[in-house]
């Protein structure tokens, strides 16, 4: 909807919305650049039902789509994590990294990809890990980053982070929904500027995973 930020969906303010008549999409200008926002409603469109059935918007999709407000309500209220489990070392915990698209074009994508790096909790029981602090004046210590450099070594090209608003980060028990927690990388075009083969490695704290090969075409 060009010219406009927000639009009124059943007396409701939003900024985009799934129609089930025709499985069709709409966002508000400029709203189609967050891509929790359009996960949210591509999931919409993949399971056609009303609502925001909890086993896909908090459970399944967990932090790979925005869920917020009418969407916690709908889906039965935010996700039941322990606040007296064990804290864990980030070594404690598997990391693993995720691109969507592989080889990638810097013609036909523009510089974008989608990146998720995943951490997942394999004990039997909940934990917690503790949060770097957030310190304005410093280099923020960050939770979740990635880092791409040129294939067989070299310096960063392309590298991103991002620092939780939390004292802790928790888990759910292995087995059951939320064992694992993701950060997708991609408000932002993240691609290296230069097409060829690079390592791309996604990290949790301290903790990195080996390099996957990113293909960049031209």
């Amino acid at each position: 909807m060009p010219g406009v930020d927000s639009f009124d969906l059943e007396g409701q303010v939003v900024g985009a919305a799934w129609y089930g008549a025709g499985n069709k999409i709409v966002f508000a200008d400029g709203q189609q650049i967050f891509s929790g926002l359009v996960r949210h409603e591509m999931l919409h469109a993949l399971i056609r039902v009303p609502g925001h059935p909890r086993d896909q918007f908090l459970d399944r999709c967990g932090d790979i789509v925005d869920c917020l407000g009418q969407c916690i309500s709908d889906a039965g209220g935010p996700p039941a994590f322990s606040t007296t489990a064990p804290i864990v070392a980030p070594s404690a915990l598997t990391v693993t990294t995720l691109i969507a698209t592989n080889p990638v074009s810097l013609s036909a994508d523009s510089g974008w990809l989608p990146l998720t790096v995943g951490v997942t909790n394999h004990a039997p029981y909940a934990v917690q890990v503790q949060m770097p602090p957030l310190d304005p004046g410093h280099p923020p210590g960050f939770s979740f980053a990635y880092s791409i450099t040129p294939l067989g070594g070299g310096h960063a090209i392309g590298n991103g982070y991002a620092a939780l608003d939390a004292t802790l980060l928790p888990f759910a028990p292995a087995s059951t929904a939320g064992a694992t927690r993701r950060f997708v990388f991609g408000d932002q075009p993240i691609l290296p500027q230069s097409a060829g083969d690079y390592d791309a490695a996604g990290i949790f704290m301290n903790v990195a995973t080996s390099p996957m090969l990113l293909h960049v075409l031209p």
